[in-house]
């Protein structure tokens, strides 16, 4: 069973909003973010051989993006570029759409804007079948979730993790568990709704067998939650910070936050531009099994 992990600090206001209990917070760090953990977890350390398992993720003006359709990426509003690279292919940004800004929505009273650090990609070339992602718009708190990314790795100390200068352009994955639903925003920027998880010192109870999180060059890579057989995605990699307000301690000491788009809060705007983003992987797979099965009655 996922375990749910509580935090406390010292926090600007709290309000409610569509049902989460969401938390404003302040100043967490724009990152153009990729995946730190411990050396001996199978996620991301020096020397850890490429990803290919999730093959949606791609990399994206020195960050990420993630195949969501055939013809469509997503990534974060502050990353931004013309082409994106995915598994050797190029794929040219033909439309490069943001996520709408809505008036005062967040505070007490609510004086904040709204809007999601997310961007969709339209694409001239076709992305093949097995390289986009389908997406998992429910609540994924208390769930683990694999974060992955092209950004730099780095090594486990003493107060917790060291990032390794210069080592981004390799797709990493890492895991942790989310946390909660959190309000971010970048200084006096409109807010967004983000899901967080905290690097948790491996003597705590808390702390997940390989665990990690993201670091420069993970912008705009993807949260993945495990539903129904398959891995789908669930959040855009977005910010660093922390909770608990630490001027002291910085987001990849223990007790740092990392902060994902909570892709569920705008379901309408994603199915509303990309074509059932959410069911185009299992339609697409149906299609193929259909030429397959069509091929073999020729052969017979």
């Amino acid at each position: 069973m996922a375990r749910i992990k509580y935090h406390s600090g010292v926090l600007h206001c709290t309000v409610c909003c569509n049902s989460y209990l969401v938390i404003l917070m302040w100043r967490i760090l724009p990152t153009s973010l990729a995946l730190v953990v411990a050396p001996s977890a199978f996620a991301v350390f020096p020397n850890q051989s490429e990803d290919n398992q999730f093959l949606s993720v791609g990399r994206f003006s020195g960050a990420s993006a993630v195949a969501i359709a055939p013809n469509w990426f997503i990534s974060a509003e502050h990353v931004n570029g013309t082409t994106v690279l995915l598994n050797g292919q190029t794929y040219n940004v033909v439309e490069n759409i943001v996520a709408p800004l809505t008036p005062n929505v967040f505070g007490n009273p609510p004086t904040i804007a709204e809007r999601a650090d997310l961007r969709l990609l339209r694409v001239a070339e076709t992305v093949p079948v097995g390289q986009f992602s389908s997406m998992f718009f429910g609540n994924a708190t208390g769930r683990i979730a694999t974060m992955v990314g092209f950004g730099d790795t780095g090594i486990q100390t003493a107060n917790g993790y060291s990032i390794t200068s210069g080592s981004s352009g390799t797709r990493r994955r890492a895991q942790n568990v989310i946390d909660g639903l959190a309000v971010a925003r970048f200084d006096n920027g409109p807010g967004w709704l983000t899901y967080y998880y905290t690097l948790d010192n491996p003597s705590s109870s808390n702390y997940l067998a390989g665990e990690g999180g993201i670091a420069g060059g993970d912008s705009g890579g993807g949260w993945f939650v495990f539903d129904n057989g398959e891995w789908k995605l669930t959040g855009i990699s977005s910010a660093i910070g922390r909770l608990d307000g630490s001027a002291s301690l910085g987001a990849f000491d223990w007790g740092g936050n990392g902060f994902g788009v909570a892709l569920g809060r705008y379901e309408s705007w994603i199915v509303q531009t990309v074509p059932e983003p959410f069911t185009l992987s299992a339609l697409a797979l149906a299609a193929l099994a259909a030429r397959r099965k069509r091929k073999t009655k020729v052969k017979a």
